[in-house]
């Protein structure tokens, strides 16, 4: 199959579909995911409303995590669809979009068309490269920046110098400004290491270098300098001395892990291609003496070893790697497609029993979560109508099932062809139909949404207390204000003005107590597995 596309035209037409197929459906239905999206684009709500591109804020207070780069896309996403979930999510689909091009643009340049095609596609139908396109955080937007620097400093080293080296600049100028340093740093290592990996060192001391330096400055330093000026410099130092330092150096938000953390997460982001993840690596490292490969395996390690030593530590904080892994496992499939890269037949079969073995866990993990099969662990949190889906992991076993059969009958395109189409498939299901059935367990755009039609025409007040989520905020419109007591609750509920307040609804007699409100609605929160209740004062309504 793969080899009828071998021209051009079809092998970008066949990622774009793919690409489509993985990430557009229901992009945009369902609300905003916290603890990222919420905080993201109510950001960019509020930039919007204050007509200020520079300064970010979250809650109508300064906002240090991020740079600027996601909203500014998000705005101008806005500016087009209007300020909704599409909007927020789009600049991350493209962005996955863009990565797939670059890396089959690359794979084309190092192995040929093939591995190019393969690598794209490998890309394209994993989870952790599928799951980015569908988030509104920097991730995918790193993601594409990072890419394109590293493609374009190999374009440079394998022209001899003749490539384009201040755009290796203007693109980690552009990463530096979507997340921060390591836009530059991390990209840059591995450039060096390369280099000294080659014995070719001396290009660094190339008056080029020192274009590609000034680019990336350019780029970046012009709003880095504005938001300091306009905070006083509070924005830099907050943004570098937590996000940064704080986070190579210590746990924040609980998010710790074991020195082995992202070995075992490449396996579900990967997945259905860490089957081949072994052979994958040995390869790689029999053959690290051929510069391309060289590029890839330094690339791929210095981002595992990079965050596996830093304190706190997230699954996308190696998203960057994944490039560098997917083209090695191209040129790998491409081998084994046309059998100079063979493996025994038993390791092919174990890998597509643990494929089958995937399947089987997803659909035994959505009756759990509807409920169908009881954990106590798990009750609070159950998710109606998302047993439905249950038959969703059936799809892997039919993928593995059909590459069996293939390989059977020694069709190894076929089986790459059913592994491929499971793998999109899949993951298309799972982001057309089964995200919005989650969503509807979430609670902050339902209660939000009884709130009067005519509050954005009233002096209203609106708080919370023992809960919290950032989506909250974007979906009152106004600022939430996060009360500690159920004093300052009954406080906040007795001022002259309408007042709301949302609340576990545990927690309801406790103010009931004190005075009397008005229930506008319930919800059950999916993250806390509590029911969250929206309650009004007498000028309110109540």
């Amino acid at each position: 199959m793969f080899r009828r596309f071998d021209r051009l035209t079809g092998h970008i037409a066949a990622i774009v579909i793919i690409w489509a197929l993985v990430c557009l459906p229901s992009l945009g239905v369902p609300s905003l995911w916290d603890i990222d999206e919420g905080n993201n684009f109510e950001c960019v709500r509020e930039m919007i409303e204050a007509d200020n591109w520079v300064v970010p804020t979250f809650n109508y207070s300064l906002r240090t995590d991020k740079p600027a780069l996601l909203y500014w896309l998000q705005i101008a996403a806005a500016s087009v669809i209007g300020l909704n979930e599409w909007a927020a999510r789009l600049p991350s689909a493209f962005s996955v979009l863009v990565v797939l091009l670059t890396v089959y643009a690359l794979g084309r340049q190092m192995f040929g068309p093939l591995c190019g095609l393969l690598a794209a596609l490998v890309l394209a139908t994993s989870p952790g490269v599928a799951g980015a396109a569908r988030f509104a955080n920097p991730d995918a937007l790193l993601l594409a920046c990072t890419t394109l620097t590293l493609t374009l400093f190999w374009n440079d080293y394998a022209s001899r110098g003749r490539g384009w080296l201040v755009g290796v600049g203007m693109c980690a100028g552009l990463g530096v400004l979507a997340k921060g340093p390591v836009g530059f740093v991390l990209p840059a290592a591995i450039a060096f290491l390369f280099l000294v990996s080659q014995g070719e060192w001396k290009r660094l001391l190339n008056l080029r270098v020192l274009g590609l330096i000034l680019a990336c400055v350019l780029v970046a330093a012009p709003w880095y300098g504005w938001v300091a000026a306009e905070t006083r410099g509070v924005w830099i130092r907050e943004f570098w001395n937590v996000h940064n330092l704080g986070r190579a150096t210590r746990v924040m938000e609980n998010h710790s892990g074991p020195i082995f953390y992202y070995l075992l997460v490449l396996v579900p982001a990967l997945i259905p291609w860490s089957i081949f993840l072994g052979p994958v690596c040995y390869r790689a490292w029999s053959e690290r003496r051929e510069p391309a490969v060289m590029f890839l395996v330094i690339w791929a390690l210095l981002y595992l070893v990079f965050f596996s030593l830093a304190r706190t530590k997230l699954p996308n904080y190696v998203l960057p790697a994944y490039p560098a892994l997917a083209l090695l496992t191209g040129r790998y499939l491409e081998r084994w497609i046309a059998g100079e890269s063979l493996v025994p037949a038993w390791l092919e079969r174990v890998g597509l029993v643990g494929l089958a073995l995937v399947g089987f866990v997803v659909s035994v993990g959505l009756l759990v979560l509807g409920g169908l099969i009881p954990l106590t662990a798990l009750r609070a949190r159950t998710i109606p109508g998302v047993h439905l889906w249950a038959g969703l992991g059936l799809v892997l076993v039919a993928g593995a099932g059909a590459a069996a059969w293939c390989l059977d009958r020694g069709r190894r395109d076929g089986a790459m062809t059913a592994i491929t189409l499971a793998g999109a498939i899949f993951l298309m299901l799972a982001g057309a139909f089964v995200a919005p059935v989650v969503d509807e367990a979430k609670a902050p755009r339902p209660l939000a949404g009884a709130l009067p039609a005519e509050l954005a025409r009233q002096d209203a007040r609106i708080a919370t207390w023992d809960y919290f989520q950032p989506s909250l905020v974007f979906y009152c419109r106004r600022e939430v204000v996060r009360l500690n007591s159920v004093e300052s609750l009954v406080h906040h509920l007795d001022q002259g003005n309408p007042a709301f307040a949302f609340l576990p609804e545990s927690q309801l007699p406790q103010l009931e107590q004190r005075r009397p409100v008005s229930v506008l609605a319930r919800h059950k929160d999916l993250y806390l597995g509590r029911t969250i209740v929206l309650v009004a004062n007498r000028l309110a309504g109540g």
